[in-house]
């Protein structure tokens, strides 16, 4: 019997229900976290509360985290989830006049765990979305927002053409990431992945890269791909990937393909082996 962890208090997840109002349902007004949970123990828990914390400032909820760490302890006990995802939620809460929240309203907090689902990844393709991502000037996109139908559609585009993700960019052409998670290139042995002034999300696995290697963050346009000889793309769920090819809708013509070079094989090995090790 799985449990949930809703507006503080522990119910069967078949007994849990969130009001019609509530504003991340109606507006998708709220944030989200995805952790990964090993040997019962939520793995770079400290990133991602920093990173939830500072979700929560960018679109203005308040919200006490004090316990969080204990009611996620808990959760994973009571459902014995030894691995798998953990997924938190927070919305505004319920009560709208309009776009405008009312006053008072208090936020919804919702986490639950799963099984994470094993899929076999390795040297897989990626196609330019049509789809382009919204600046930061629109909406705090570095952060995971409930409102995510722009990465939603570039995954559906995807998959129905027969890839394994859509790579997202802005309106100049930069590499951002693709729908799902960070991207990161490798050319004689060097690191790269897109700047973080660019439209990036901040992920937990890119940061910890970063803390771990030398990696130099750049603004990278399309036209550039080329140049590098390997690719690869991170998140919690499958933590890091390569990629052995990457098509332009535009013409269906491969713009990017894997150069097995020894120096960038190295290093990819390096950082795959940090993986392996947890």
């Amino acid at each position: 019997m799985k449990y949930v962890f809703l507006n503080h208090k522990f119910i069967k997840a078949e007994n849990a229900h969130i009001s019609i109002h509530d504003r991340g349902f109606k507006f998708g007004d709220g944030v989200f976290e995805t952790m990964r949970i090993k040997d019962y123990l939520v793995q770079d828990l400290e990133l991602h509360l920093l990173r939830l914390q500072s979700g929560l400032e960018a679109i203005k909820i308040t919200l006490d985290l004090t316990k969080i760490e204990n009611y996620i302890s808990l959760l994973i006990k009571k459902n014995q989830q030894k691995d798998g995802i953990l997924r938190l939620i927070v919305t505004r809460g319920a009560g709208s006049i309009g776009y405008l929240p009312k006053k008072n309203i208090k936020p919804t907090l919702l986490i639950e765990t799963t099984n994470l689902v094993k899929t076999k990844l390795d040297n897989i393709e990626l196609i330019i979305s049509s789809y382009k991502k919204p600046s930061l000037k629109a909406l705090p996109v570095n952060f995971k927002l409930l409102q995510g139908l722009n990465s939603t559609l570039a995954k559906l585009a995807a998959t129905e053409m027969g890839y394994a993700d859509g790579v997202l960019t802005d309106e100049q052409n930069h590499i951002l990431e693709t729908s799902s998670a960070n991207i990161f290139l490798i050319k004689n042995g060097k690191i790269y992945t897109p700047a973080k002034e660019l439209a990036i999300l901040n992920g937990v696995i890119r940061s910890k890269i970063i803390n771990k290697f030398t990696v130099l963050e750049k603004k990278i346009k399309l036209k550039e791909l080329k140049k590098y000889d390997l690719i690869f793309i991170t998140n919690v769920a499958i933590e890091i990937v390569q990629v052995k090819n990457i098509t332009n809708q535009k013409n269906n013509k491969s713009i990017w393909q894997a150069k097995p070079k020894i120096k960038s094989t190295n290093i990819f090995q390096k950082i795959n082996n940090l993986f392996l090790q947890n």
